[in-house]
């Protein structure tokens, strides 16, 4: 199944943060904002949900925040989420 803009997603298990890769990610879940296309790969836009936000850690919010990064969202690989279905949550 294609991912598409609107859906809800949650990162796989062993998946880390692509910029601070001492942080697992995998569980995090949010909906689908943006799917960038290119040549190269496809990146998918993810803001993350309430559930996940809590549950981050605090370092990592400020080393976002500290590297001017958005820690609301993220943008991963197709195979690093899987769609699952909103009544998960």
């Amino acid at each position: 199944m294609k991912i598409k803009i609107g859906d809800y997603v949650r990162v796989k298990e062993g998946i880390s943060d692509p910029d601070f890769d001492m942080f697992l990610i995998d569980g995090y879940q949010g909906r689908v904002f943006h799917i960038g296309e290119n040549p190269d790969e496809t990146l998918i836009g993810i803001t993350w949900d309430k559930q996940t936000l809590l549950k981050m850690s605090e370092i990592m919010r400020y080393l976002c925040m500290n590297d001017c990064l958005d820690y609301d969202k993220m943008f991963l690989l197709p195979d690093e989420v899987e769609i699952i279905s909103s009544d998960v949550r």
